[in-house]
């Protein structure tokens, strides 16, 4: 009864060591938890817990460098946005100057004829002189918001034209 025993033993012994070795070859998932198995059961290092660590370096290498990247998105983003804003507020201001140049233009040149008139042309001249101020007081407001925009220090700096377009505007 013992050899019977004994027998059938070393038949299932042959058989799983038989069936494990088809198993390891051929389906990865039993690989890797024998592999587990013997490695935490006797401390032993195997193939599949050297390659699941370097995996898992290579991951942490891998998020640390996703989450660099993320940041420089991010301040290109912003950077851009910034670019983006910039172009628009100087857009606006551009023609916005451009609108005012062309009208006083046409004006200047609609006036040479009305200012050789004898009375009428003094009151062209100063109709004139006046409208060419206020188109330029206009330009210095344009650029102090250009400037305020771009949070750029000393605005126009000039104090002398300040001052004038302070008073044209209390004579309006």
């Amino acid at each position: 009864m013992i050899r019977y025993l004994k027998n059938i033993i070393l038949t299932a012994l042959f058989l799983g060591l038989i069936i494990s070795n088809i198993l390891t070859l051929l389906y990865q998932p039993f690989t890797t938890a024998l592999s587990t198995a013997i490695s935490t059961t006797f401390g032993i290092a195997t193939v599949t817990s050297l390659l699941s660590d370097a995996i898992d370096l290579k991951d942490l290498e891998l998020n640390r460098q996703k989450k660099s990247i993320a940041k420089k998105d991010n301040l290109i983003q912003k950077h851009r946005q910034a670019a983006v804003k910039k172009k628009a507020a100087i857009r606006r201001y551009g023609k916005a100057v451009t609108l005012r140049t062309k009208k006083l233009i046409k004006r200047t040149l609609a006036n040479i004829p009305a200012e050789s008139l004898p009375v009428i042309g003094t009151a062209v001249v100063l109709g004139g002189t006046a409208y060419e101020i206020y188109a330029a007081c206009q330009n210095l407001l344009d650029i102090e918001d250009l400037y305020s925009e771009f949070q750029v220090e000393g605005g126009s700096g000039n104090s002398f034209i300040n001052t004038v377009c302070k008073a044209y505007k209390t004579l309006l």
